[in-house]
């Protein structure tokens, strides 16, 4: 089964993802915030991640960019969510 990690700090929008993708076969794990992301992705390996870019403790764009850096998780696809505007999202 494939695993998706999800990473949402709305607690609403979390839950009807992880609804959503389950229902649809997929292992879902959840991060409520940019450290949690962090750890998940090295600890379970996830074929997906759908990553919020704002988040509590580490924003989006640092984990992203942790996630790339690290030889472990580097290769992990990443689809980025957010309701931010594609010119804010290029200042960070």
């Amino acid at each position: 089964m494939e695993t998706i990690l999800l990473v949402e700090d709305s607690k609403c929008l979390r839950a009807a993802t992880e609804h959503i993708l389950t229902k649809a076969g997929y292992r879902v794990i959840c991060a409520g915030d940019g450290d949690e992301a962090l750890e998940l992705a090295g600890s379970s390996l996830p074929q997906l991640i759908l990553l919020d870019m704002l988040l509590p403790k580490l924003s989006g764009p640092d984990v992203l960019r942790s996630l790339k850096k690290n030889d472990r998780t580097a290769h992990i696809p990443v689809v980025i969510l957010s309701s931010l505007s594609p010119r804010i999202m290029a200042q960070n």
